[in-house]
């Protein structure tokens, strides 16, 4: 590890959320992929314990889930799709296009440029779109506002895989890339820019940040390439930097005051930031 005295990110508190009945982001309220209250089916499978299902447009994003709304991404007919279906019925309740001028170069055979998930608030969803950048839309699906970003370019053409995350008011986009790499901070009611920090020498990175509130303090963990940064303070410095040998595309999780980072054939645990 060594200490590094670039600037990464600015979150000053975490989002207050009404239970587990909602799943806000990519791997849920904290990032973790646990719902503590919960109790989903032990068995469950195409004919066995389904309540509905529905055809959709295809897309490896993750179901966002909002009280009675479920938002999905999906790439169709060469467009760019944010659906919305309702959680009780799995009724389609709308869709709409990106408006994509160019679709990223992907792996088809392995991605999609439809691959972040969506992220909300309770009152609009945040989806994010390497062709064309970030978009807000309210429940009902107007279009609030839209962040433009130039078409992403990333290593060996895999495709973007990140996914925006929302905090305290904010939208958070760690957007590396095989050029330009920098994390993006709007304001997630109007989406102006809040400020952007440009983030030299990071490279192509799939993984969705994670937030950790320890000791007062507010922290942004981001797993880049082949390290993981852990971020704090008003001008969010960066406190560490743990460089590993293996190439890394997963999000941390977060338990117990402990950091457990995967790479690609070892698992990390960091206990308490240090």
């Amino acid at each position: 590890m060594k200490t590094l005295l670039t600037a990464a990110l600015l979150i000053t508190s975490l989002p207050v959320f009404a239970g587990d009945a909602n799943w806000p982001r990519f791997r849920g309220l904290d990032g973790a992929g646990v719902a503590d209250s919960e109790k989903p089916p032990v068995e469950f499978g195409p004919e066995k314990n389904v309540l509905w299902q529905v055809a959709t447009p295809s897309g490896p994003s993750s179901p966002c889930i909002w009280k009675d709304r479920i938002f999905l991404t999906a790439f169709d007919g060469g467009k760019l799709w944010t659906l919305c279906l309702d959680r009780t019925t799995g009724k389609e309740l709308w869709r709409r296009d990106a408006g994509a001028e160019k679709i990223e170069t992907f792996l088809a055979n392995q991605g999609s440029p439809a691959a972040a998930t969506p992220a909300t608030d309770g009152e609009r969803v945040i989806v994010y779109f390497g062709s064309c950048g970030l978009i807000a839309y309210d429940f009902a699906g107007k279009e609030l506002w839209r962040h433009t970003l130039p078409c992403a370019e990333t290593n060996n053409d895999f495709g973007s895989g990140t996914s925006p995350i929302l905090a305290d008011g904010l939208v958070v986009l760690v957007h590396d890339l095989k050029a330009d790499s920098a994390v993006f901070v709007l304001d997630a009611a109007t989406g102006k820019p809040v400020w952007k920090t440009a983030r030299p020498g990071m490279f192509t990175g799939y993984s969705t940040p994670a937030i950790w509130e320890h000791d007062g303090r507010i922290y942004l963990i981001n797993l880049d390439g082949k390290a993981a940064t852990l971020a704090a303070g008003p001008k969010a410095e960066v406190l560490w930097r743990a460089d590993f040998k293996e190439r890394i595309a997963a999000t941390p999780a977060i338990a117990d005051d402990t950091l457990y980072v995967r790479t690609e054939t070892k698992l990390f645990a960091f206990k308490n930031a240090k």
